[in-house]
């Protein structure tokens, strides 16, 4: 089966190779232009963004208390535990 490319003449593969290569990086070239004009037209849609977004964020601090109210928030769990233990 032969070749595409004649053989009988020097540097043909050559010329094919670079009209090929050529050829693929003007098309690239023209095929990023019309998709950089169509899509800077339209607005984006946001798909992965939002969601990735509120899976990586870090939940907030906990609130600082003061010894005072650590003392009332245990004192009053303490009580909501033994009324549970101890119905009346």
């Amino acid at each position: 089966m032969g070749s595409a490319v004649d053989v009988q003449s020097p540097g043909a593969e050559r010329r094919v190779f670079w009209t090929a290569a050529a050829a693929t990086v003007v098309l690239d070239l023209i095929t990023k232009i019309v998709a950089e004009a169509t899509l800077l037209r339209t607005p984006g849609i946001s798909v992965v963004g939002v969601s990735l977004k509120d899976m990586t964020r870090k939940p907030p601090p906990a609130p600082k208390l003061t010894q005072e109210q650590s003392i009332a928030l245990i004192r009053g769990m303490m009580a909501s535990r033994a009324a549970d233990e101890n119905p009346r």
